[in-house]
């Protein structure tokens, strides 16, 4: 958010583009992969192995159409995409990390 806020203010209007694109494309990626594990966990062993299998082809899929986009679409940045590709993902580990440090030594019960 601050990243965007900064490109905004700064007048960089392809890095923003680009950056977004990316976060948006790593937001349906990390709701794909989310989905999909509370899927595999209802089946049984043999179909959720066949379903984990093109799920990650559905998955790279997404990263492909993302790059694709960002390198075809003259306004819009491929390493800024490739930039916001990367940094949602890191910043969910880095909030779920924070939180779960969180819950073990503050936590009062």
């Amino acid at each position: 958010m601050l990243l965007s806020l900064l490109m905004v203010l700064t007048g960089n209007s392809g890095l923003l583009a680009g950056f977004l694109l990316g976060a948006a494309g790593s937001a349906c990626y990390v709701l794909m992969l989310y989905r999909q594990l509370l899927v595999s966990l209802d089946k049984p062993s043999v179909p959720s192995e066949s379903s984990l299998r093109s799920g990650w082809v559905a998955r790279l899929l997404i990263v492909v159409v993302i790059l694709a986009i960002s390198r075809s679409v003259q306004g819009i940045s491929f390493l800024a995409a490739l930039f916001g590709f990367f940094s949602f993902q890191i910043s969910i580990f880095v909030y779920a990390a924070a939180y779960s440090v969180y819950r073990i030594f503050y936590r009062k019960e």
